[in-house]
């Protein structure tokens, strides 16, 4: 995966939008009211917005990385809490985690 560390994470160009556009370069979203960073990922780890995805949350506000897979808006079927000072690999371990849930078959 090559580290999705928040320090390695594209710097967005103009100004945030409220979900990433692959076709604008954009590979994360930024919320405004709480700061965070977040990443969403198919289960082959392309960059996404549609389900199932995992979602990963640097929350750097409330010192944590929040790491949930989902097939549907409201149905998560993984979800892993991460302190902010987590390592890439640590984080990427738990993404690949989160992958092979939503790989799996129900």
């Amino acid at each position: 995966m090559g580290g999705v560390s928040r320090s390695n994470l594209v710097q967005l160009p103009g100004k945030p939008r409220s979900t990433p556009s692959k076709s604008l370069g954009q590979f994360a979203k930024f919320r405004s009211d709480d700061e965070a960073v977040q990443l969403f990922l198919s289960p082959k780890g392309e960059v996404t917005k549609a389900y199932p995805r995992v979602h990963v949350i640097y929350d750097d506000g409330n010192g944590r990385v929040i790491v949930a897979a989902s097939v549907s808006r409201t149905k998560h079927v993984f979800r892993k809490i991460l302190p902010a000072t987590a390592t890439g690999n640590d984080i990427d371990a738990v993404i690949r985690d989160a992958m092979d849930v939503l790989r799996s078959p129900d």
